[in-house]
């Protein structure tokens, strides 16, 4: 991703913390969004971490990268390792992984 790109994500990623009342998370990513304009690596937050964002709150061009469910839904799997591990959450859902499927599943809140 250019960095361009990154600047723009970051900006539409402070939009959706701010309008989900998650203002906490709005430091970070403005030292995010300093490092990257200012050609150093970013600190504490790092590109990873704002693609996950970016999938989390599916702005694109991550709209599409992770399945959406609904919450509590049931894994077709049925292992309980994905139960346990929530790595991302936020008023309105939350990223949980999903071993068999090997990717990341987007629980809205319905």
């Amino acid at each position: 991703m250019t960095r361009e790109g990154r600047l723009d994500l970051a900006v539409r990623i402070a939009a959706e913390f701010s309008a989900r009342d998650m203002r906490s998370h709005l430091p970070p990513l403005r030292r995010y969004y300093a490092d990257v304009r200012d050609g150093r690596e970013p600190q504490p937050w790092n590109d990873d971490l704002v693609v996950d964002w970016a999938m989390a709150f599916r702005v694109p061009p991550f709209d599409h990268a992770v399945e959406v469910r609904p919450m509590r839904s049931d894994c077709t799997c049925e292992t309980a390792e994905h139960a346990a591990g929530r790595p991302m959450r936020f008023p309105g859902g939350c990223i949980v992984s999903c071993p068999c499927m090997r990717a990341a599943v987007a629980r809205a809140a319905s």
